[in-house]
């Protein structure tokens, strides 16, 4: 039991520094219940910044952004910063559903970085 729960978390952690893909993620936990009980992985907002960077360089594309929050959305084994709850549910949304919010594009991605970067003394 101990170990499926280290695995779990283990994929979640892959997924959240996108070491591997979101499909493969999403492939990897559910083989998992969707309900979680342990401590949940923070999802940090260096996470965001970080995989917004790799879109902003074109080492990902917006697909993968959508897939990459989609797959994170709602988990109960992820948890986000605390003190940026709000803030980091709002972007997750944002990016998860681009047929509601609009397509991801170069400039809201560079506003998402400022608004979440820990030197903006809004965030």
């Amino acid at each position: 039991m101990q170990l499926e729960v280290q695995d779990r978390l283990q994929v979640v952690c892959d997924l959240l520094e996108l070491r591997i893909l979101p499909e493969v993620a999403r492939t990897l936990l559910g083989q998992y219940s969707w309900d979680f009980d342990g401590h949940p992985v923070i999802l940090e907002r260096r996470h965001i910044t970080s995989l917004l960077g790799r879109y902003l360089s074109k080492a990902t594309d917006e697909l993968v952004v959508a897939e990459w929050a989609d797959v994170i959305e709602l988990r109960d084994d992820i948890k986000p910063e605390t003190g940026f709850e709000d803030l980091i549910l709002e972007i997750i949304f944002e990016l998860a559903n681009p047929i509601l919010n609009g397509q991801l594009s170069t400039q809201r991605a560079q506003e998402l970085v400022l608004l979440i970067s820990p030197d903006n003394p809004a965030s």
